[in-house]
């Protein structure tokens, strides 16, 4: 079953949010597999986005990683989470993976 989340009145070029429930794991395996192949993804020439719900438990130790990325984004730095909760860091040509916020709160120190 398809269902739009949030709000149900949208103006036009607004995005939207869509929740697809999947009930087989294999299934869902397979779209996500092929939306990677196939980025990026349109619909009458505009993007689509596909991506994988992610339990309570890796969001929390992501948000963990919030105070750092604040930090990274205002030093002018990338940065992304590799699967399921670690930081990866651009500076240069570099990337740096981080387990903890405290490994990546050392790292900036030795930045400045």
């Amino acid at each position: 079953a398809t269902y739009t989340v949030l709000k149900y009145v949208f103006k036009r070029g607004q995005p939207r949010v869509m929740i697809a429930r999947i009930h087989h794991f294999q299934m869902k395996d397979k779209i996500l597999q092929l939306a990677r192949k196939q980025f990026p993804l349109c619909y009458k020439g505009r993007p689509i986005h596909i991506f994988p719900d992610l339990l309570g438990e890796i969001m929390k130790q992501r948000q963990a990683f919030s105070y750092v990325r604040k930090h990274l984004q205002k030093a002018g730095m990338r940065s992304g989470f590799i699967c399921p909760a670690r930081l990866r860091v651009t500076h240069g040509n570099t990337d740096k993976v981080f387990s903890s916020p405290e490994e990546a709160e050392v790292y900036i120190g030795t930045l400045s």
